[in-house]
């Protein structure tokens, strides 16, 4: 049976390797708490078993640290004007494929699969000769995804909500849409003082992929609401739009009846 001491051990060697890192053991299993340089925060679990040794969880815990260190690498080599920054998130969703955990006109966020970190882990010296940054949205948009060597070398395949994986939908995977914010603002338990919150319209009909922010004013039943920016990305051109009629006419049509959020 493994001891606390042993984990308390595993604790010690591995604490400084990266920011934010915790190890306990409760009965039969092992959780590692980890932040990876984007300060998103992950729990695993190993259930100890009968043959478990000690050489295999200390190789276990080391393989999590040493993939955090790797993308923290990688995001150093990354960082272009238009920013892609990888994240360690294990969870179903990486299980298979990456996904887009975050985006804004300045950067990106992409939550690795597992398949992907462990290319990664295997080839990292080799890999951080091979990235490309971005000088723009537009540069990320129309070469990303197509060119990258990043995503060739790494096996990078995206969940999206659509078979032919275009950009909309590899955004769109988990951002927060119109629907989902007023939710969110109705389910909100602290019906006091102002909060901001953000969602994406992402339409390829539209040829449209724009951010909003969304202030809500609880105290004084408010909301304001406008485009990240004041401007929106027109995919047909490639450029962004800041014309203020075009985008007063757009908020117009996205801003929802404030009895639909103040019942």
């Amino acid at each position: 049976m493994l001891s606390n001491e042993f984990i308390a051990s595993l604790r010690n060697k591995y604490n400084t390797s990266i920011d934010d890192f915790d190890l306990k053991l409760s009965g039969t299993q092992i959780t590692c708490s980890v932040v990876d340089s984007n300060g998103i925060k992950s729990k695993l679990g190993y259930v100890i078993s009968d043959t478990s040794t000690e050489k295999e969880i200390d190789s276990w815990v080391c393989k999590i640290v040493n993939s955090i260190n790797n993308i923290r690498r990688l995001n150093e080599k990354s960082n272009g004007e238009y920013a892609i920054k990888y994240a360690y998130v294990i969870n179903k969703e990486t299980l298979k494929k990456s996904y887009v955990y975050d985006w804004d006109y300045n950067g990106i966020v992409i939550a690795l699969s597992i398949n992907s970190i462990e290319l990664l882990n295997n080839s990292i010296d080799e890999l951080l000769s091979e990235v490309e940054t971005y000088d723009s949205f537009k540069s990320f948009i129309e070469n990303y995804i197509a060119k990258d060597k990043v995503v060739s070398s790494i096996g990078i395949e995206f969940n999206s909500k659509s078979v032919d994986n275009n950009i909309y939908d590899i955004l769109g995977y988990k951002a927060e849409s119109r629907n989902s914010i007023l939710s969110t603002i109705r389910n909100y338990k602290n019906k006091t003082g102002k909060i901001k919150l953000k969602s994406s319209i992402l339409s390829e009909s539209l040829g449209i992929l724009a951010k909003v922010v969304w202030e809500v004013d609880f105290s004084n039943m408010d909301l304001k609401i406008y485009f990240d920016e004041n401007k929106i990305f027109y995919t047909e051109y490639m450029d962004f739009i800041r014309d203020p009629e075009i985008l007063n006419g757009l908020l117009k049509i996205y801003k929802p009846n404030l009895t639909d959020i103040f019942e």
